[in-house]
């Protein structure tokens, strides 16, 4: 892992010029769009990681969402997936949101907590 100090440096260099003052930017706009930026893509790495570790390729949480009770009690399982499979994945990431207290303990869930945290707090 790189320096956090030269990551930060270089995203700073690729500002062409920035001056505060000249801005008329209510800053914390930009800083909670970015929360919400970095609280999407740490569940969608999280989902990624899941996947890639688990030894059925599908996360607790995943598994939680995606075979529901209805799931388990069809007469036809692969019928009932085809029938209700998703398109894309933003139920996933929200039931992850929703659910984050049930995450495997690590780094995304304490970034996660962090993120929210944040924005609870006004930053």
């Amino acid at each position: 892992m790189e320096d956090p100090r030269n990551l930060f440096l270089r995203h700073t260099r690729s500002k062409m010029e920035f001056n505060i003052d000249k801005e008329n930017v209510f800053w914390v706009e930009y800083v909670n769009e970015s929360l919400m930026d970095a609280i999407f893509y740490t569940i969608v790495d999280y989902i990624n990681h899941e996947r890639n570790t688990d030894e059925l390729g599908v996360g607790k949480l995943e598994r939680l969402y995606s075979y529901p009770l209805e799931f388990l009690k069809a007469e036809d399982p692969y019928e009932w997936l085809e029938k209700n499979r998703s398109k894309d994945d933003r139920g996933l990431i929200m039931y992850i949101y929703d659910n984050i207290s049930s995450m495997s303990p690590g780094k995304h869930r304490r970034a996660l907590l962090y993120f929210i945290n944040m924005l609870n707090f006004g930053l």
